[in-house]
């Protein structure tokens, strides 16, 4: 199992952000991950993104604030944009089957979630490649595909063959990089499908794209992990056990090539992947562990520090405990989430 090294001394520069899967936890936790950014003054050369992460990834390098983002994730309607094909028989027979699939040898192009409302709502609302972004998925055999502003690259055997000058439109990559085997119907490239890049060797979160592929010092690069869906008890035994069984490795979040690199893991366990239908409640608290996770990060390797961190330090007192929030139901009232709002309002962050 591979790791992010926490205990290494960190650049005073970070320059490069790696943002990891994690269906709508990927996409929700970033954005508090970013608040912090923004506190800490970080400004980024690049920002590589896969799966849930490249829908924040890819607005975030074309010029999204991070307020924007904020909003973005609050208002988006995730289960009005991911359009499920199957009924409920075939839905869980999928599910049950994930693990089968995430297998090169087991993938037949098929999927029962359509996401194509999801690319041309990417494509919405970033028309042109941005300048500093990239993001990966896999063809049939595991071989990765980069999609960056001066085209699309895929590497194999230790050689990088050029297969396009043009990315495409962004929504295309968004759409391949988050096709999870089996369960999201995976577009086509030159008469090959494309699946979920977190399933590269390079783990859920890709920073040895970053650091082995881009060359870039691994003290200069940042990665944000949700990880993978924590099961408790039972279920997370049966769910362990069934990985097992398929050959899947337990923990696949960081790749090879990831030591020194600063990693930053929100752990977001009130909600699945793949949960698309989100109170305000549960969206805010995600957004909120990515953000207090981050700020313990970068003062841990002192990347926010002075009055910045005394900052950060008056802000952790007043945001609002997450026992405050309602999970599994809705808060009409929206205290929660208007308390968490507040304070990031106050101190200048959105």
């Amino acid at each position: 199992m591979h790791s992010a090294d926490s205990r290494a001394p960190a650049s005073k520069n970070l320059a490069h952000l790696v943002l990891g899967a994690g269906g709508t936890r990927a996409i929700l936790a970033p954005c508090g991950s970013i608040l912090g950014f923004q506190l800490a003054e970080i400004d980024w050369k690049s920002i590589g993104a896969v799966s849930g992460g490249a829908n924040v990834g890819i607005l975030l390098a074309s010029g999204y604030t991070p307020t924007q983002l904020v909003q973005f994730a609050l208002q988006v309607n995730f289960d009005g944009k991911v359009v499920r094909k199957a009924g409920a028989v075939e839905t869980l027979w999928s599910l049950f089957m994930k693990h089968h699939y995430e297998r090169a040898e087991n993938r037949n192009g098929t999927g029962i979630l359509d996401m194509k409302q999801v690319e041309e709502y990417i494509d919405s609302l970033v028309p042109t490649w941005p300048e500093k972004f990239w993001t990966v998925a896999v063809v049939d055999n595991d071989d990765i595909v980069v999609f960056k502003k001066d085209g699309i690259f895929e590497y194999k055997n230790g050689n990088c063959i050029k297969l396009a000058s043009d990315p495409g439109k962004p929504g295309f990559a968004v759409h391949a990089s988050c096709a999870i085997p089996g369960l999201v119907q995976p577009p086509v490239l030159a008469g090959r499908h494309l699946y979920d890049g977190a399933f590269s060797k390079y783990g859920v979160c890709p920073v040895g794209i970053s650091t082995e592929l881009f060359g870039h010092n691994p003290s200069t690069v940042a990665g944000v992990c949700v990880g993978e869906d924590s099961f408790p008890g039972l279920k997370g035994a049966v769910h362990n056990f069934w990985k097992e069984l398929w050959g899947v490795p337990q923990d696949n979040s960081w790749g090879p090539h990831s030591k020194g690199v600063v990693g930053i893991h929100p752990r977001i366990t009130h909600i699945h992947s793949l949960s698309f239908k989100l109170s305000s409640d549960e969206k805010w608290l995600a957004i909120l562990e990515g953000f207090n996770t981050t700020v313990m990060t970068l003062a841990k390797h002192g990347l926010l520090t002075g009055e910045r961190l005394e900052r950060a330090k008056v802000m952790m007192t007043e945001l609002p405990s997450a026992k405050n929030a309602i999970i599994g139901g809705v808060d009409e009232k929206q205290i929660f989430g208007a308390k968490v709002e507040r304070v990031f309002s106050k101190h200048g962050l959105i």
